[in-house]
């Protein structure tokens, strides 16, 4: 495949992974809680939800149909690490986005039955709602029932545009946290979004010395670490006012270590896979007698530094990203002198089992070259052996 057809490609992969992962649905086991409070395991169909579902299909098995749930029809229902509760509750809403937003600041509530997701659970939990217009709420728990932290965004014209908060949520805190004093002095600054508003709900567990019942990590970048080693074929396509060749491949060993970042909640699909490895390459190609030097000859050794979006829905993975190499020590009979950083972009598929993995991966670089007018482009196919600690 020609240079043109692997960028092509490469593309091709970048576009067409965020197509896969939104478009796929899975059933995953969990379970629905009836009105009897009776838990039913089986099966929940996860479809990448970026609001909170109005429905969720289920069935207890494989092989049994499909039954569907509306906050109506049960308690609650749950699969892997995530919670939901059916709830009767308050919504606000009016506009929120800057360009929408009104000079009144009245509160406009409406009453709605939705599944709340559970970020915090205990005594004093904290419940979260994204509405089909990607508005934000959050809910408290005061005796049996999911009350709204009541905020508003508004404008006012002193005489120019300004933006305001209506913070009545700050005074349901106060109340919620009456039995620790010393929470008061961390409300005033706290913002009506998610990572505040579990700051401080973390913070009232700690002072409290209680243990955390549950802990939504749908938002949570766990760091795996691992080892890669594997074999490295390099082609050096050379191109000048002389001559343009292709030269023989180097077969070399490669590796060195990772660190594999994954995402949760609705991105625990995808990660950002990082490496730094060895490689090094060695050819040489005869041009002809009427060059200087009958003889060219590459003998190259590199650290690189290669980030990738790694998507990882299943056994298999791809990823796709950037290569930078640096020279540890290079020469080449052609260039008097030498660039000694290269930049490059790769892809790569592969399969998982347990801590082991196995890809296949494809590189384009920009080579060493420090001329315009010479280009040494370098082509790396490479076959990696993977290793999690």
């Amino acid at each position: 495949m020609n240079k043109v057809g692997r960028i092509i490609l490469l593309l091709f992969i970048v576009f067409l992974l965020p197509r896969i992962s939104y478009g796929r649905t899975q059933f995953l086991p969990g379970y629905i809680i009836d009105f009897h409070h009776d838990t039913i395991h089986g099966l929940v169909k996860y479809e990448g939800w970026f609001t909170n579902p109005d429905k969720i299909a289920f069935k207890v098995s494989k092989k049994r149909s499909v039954n569907y749930y509306r906050p109506t029809d049960i308690l609650g229902f749950g699969f892997l690490d995530q919670i939901y509760v059916g709830a009767v509750v308050q919504k606000e809403t009016s506009p929120f986005w800057d360009s929408d937003l009104q000079k009144d600041p009245a509160l406009h509530l409406v009453s709605d039955t939705v599944f709340l997701q559970t970020l915090i659970g205990g005594a004093k939990p904290l419940l979260y709602f994204k509405d089909t217009n990607e508005k934000e709420h959050f809910y408290i728990k005061v005796d049996s029932t999911y009350s709204l932290l009541l905020h508003k965004i508004y404008i006012a014209y002193e005489p120019n545009r300004k933006e305001f908060h209506n913070m009545r949520f700050l005074g349901q805190l106060y109340r919620y946290f009456w039995d620790d004093p010393s929470m008061q002095e961390a409300i005033p600054t706290t913002l009506y979004n998610r990572s505040s508003l579990e700051e401080l709900f973390k913070k009232y567990l700690k002072q409290q010395h209680i243990k955390t019942v549950y802990l939504n990590n749908d938002t949570k970048v766990s760091c795996t670490l691992g080892a890669v080693a594997g074999v490295s074929m390099t082609t050096i396509n050379v191109k000048t006012d002389y001559f343009k060749a292709n030269f023989s491949p180097s077969t070399n060993l490669t590796g060195g270590l990772s660190i594999d970042m994954a995402m949760g909640g609705r991105l625990r699909d995808w990660s950002f896979y990082n490496e730094l490895m060895y490689s090094s390459y060695q050819s040489a190609h005869y041009v002809s007698y009427t060059y200087p030097d009958s003889w060219v000859t590459f003998n190259f050794q590199y650290v690189r530094l290669n980030s990738l979006v790694r998507f990882r829905p299943s056994w298999f993975f791809l990823n796709v990203g950037m290569s930078n190499g640096y020279v540890l020590k290079g020469k080449s009979s052609m260039f008097d002198e030498i660039r000694n950083y290269e930049i490059g972009i790769l892809a790569g598929a592969g399969v998982r089992f347990k801590h082991f993995s196995l890809e296949v991966r494809d590189e384009i670089g920009d080579g060493v070259s420090p001329y315009v007018s010479m280009i040494s482009e370098t082509n790396r196919l490479q076959v990696l052996l993977g290793y999690t600690f």
